[in-house]
């Protein structure tokens, strides 16, 4: 995050009221409530889990916690066929889920992600299990519910906690409606866009990898041109599903895959080519993370990678509330109403924006001005 260990706990202390281990463990603690009371898996995979590297200190925190052992908090009932668990995502309201999924319908890599009557599906591979997640709104419209179906665990358990903290990335969960309306909720330009949906939040990235990918070949087409691309590269070097799921047919390829493979023949142009390769090496050789506090610059020391692809991949993949990609012709027109403005004279106008830059980009590509 940039900070040092003891600024850190000042501002925990300041803005949450406990330091950032605690924080950790009430979380690992709500999770492992959650997966006792909501799924069936074994108590000791519950465990390691929710984060906790002992049965012990796991059975100690339920019982410190809750005055009963973890098996008196299960429910009886009966579990989610196919080992699927079912997960709580909870967030500030407002929050537009709809208006997110409108924007991820329209950019949803083909085979691995689909946008469907109120549910966002999807492919998962991760630490060597793969499975599907279904999320939609819960019904008391209070959360997010994702239900989680491994497919392939190879012995090992589910990462609740990874996958729940690339979810709550992809919704953007963790945002705060009232900070940001405190600070564009009365500018001319963007207050107006804000008030028809107060509860707007940026689409995220479940993985840096594939959005960094989406973004190359975004660059310099349509939105379709480029989701078409994308279904193409995935067609050829991902991993098929022996049955497919509504659609669902590919695990994204890995970056390894991608550095190797052959892109020839897709209708990717040569430059775009050399961009994607050198980007999947980066990122097998550990070069390139998509972790927040990535430094843009090594992105922007890519062939092929410049501040507009940079600054939308900080915005997505990497939760960056401030990434502005001042160079987008669709935020200078949207900001010149129509006609565009200069880049320049864009980031001098979103200077007041700060640290919100992001929410206000968003706002301008997707609501009209009336």
């Amino acid at each position: 995050m940039g900070l040092g260990e003891r600024q850190l706990r000042r501002l925990f202390m300041a803005h949450v009221g406990a330091g950032p281990q605690a924080v950790a463990a009430n979380r690992r603690l709500l999770t492992a409530k959650q997966l006792i009371s909501d799924t069936d898996m074994p108590l000791a995979d519950v465990a390691f889990a929710a984060g906790y590297r002992s049965l012990r200190r796991f059975n100690d925190a339920i019982l410190n916690a809750y005055g009963v052992p973890p098996g008196a908090l299960r429910r009886t009932g009966s579990p989610l066929p196919g080992g699927s668990i079912r997960i709580r995502l909870g967030f500030r309201p407002p929050y537009d889920f709809e208006h997110l999924l409108g924007y991820l319908h329209a950019r949803a890599l083909p085979g691995v992600e689909q946008v469907h009557a109120g549910h966002y599906h999807r492919l998962f591979s991760l630490d060597n299990i793969r499975g599907l997640i279904d999320v939609s709104l819960a019904s008391d419209g209070r959360a997010l519910e994702a239900r989680i179906t491994p497919l392939e665990t190879n012995g090992q358990v589910l990462p609740v906690r990874q996958l729940a903290a690339r979810l709550r990335r992809l919704f953007d969960l963790d945002a705060d409606p009232g900070a940001i309306h405190a600070v564009l909720g009365n500018d001319p330009l963007i207050g107006p866009r804000l008030a028809r949906v107060p509860g707007l939040r940026v689409p995220g990235a479940f993985d840096g990898f594939e959005l960094a990918v989406r973004a190359v070949l975004g660059q310099q087409v349509s939105v379709r041109g480029a989701t078409t691309l994308t279904g193409r590269l995935i067609a050829r070097l991902g991993v098929p599903l022996a049955t497919p799921v509504d659609g669902l047919t590919h695990f994204f390829p890995t970056s390894a895959a991608l550095a190797a493979g052959s892109l020839d023949g897709l209708g990717i142009t040569g430059q775009r080519i050399r961009t994607l390769h050198t980007l999947a090496q980066a990122v097998t050789d550990g070069a390139v993370e998509f972790s927040p506090g990535t430094d843009l610059a090594t992105l922007t020391a890519l062939p092929g990678i410049g501040d507009w692809t940079a600054h939308y991949i900080a915005l997505r993949a990497l939760g960056e509330p401030d990434a502005f990609p001042a160079a987008d012709l669709g935020l200078r027109k949207a900001a010149g109403q129509d006609t565009p403005v200069s880049a320049r004279d864009l980031e001098q106008l979103a200077e007041p924006w700060r640290p919100w830059r992001g929410y206000a980009a968003l706002a301008l590509w997707t609501l009209p001005p009336d």
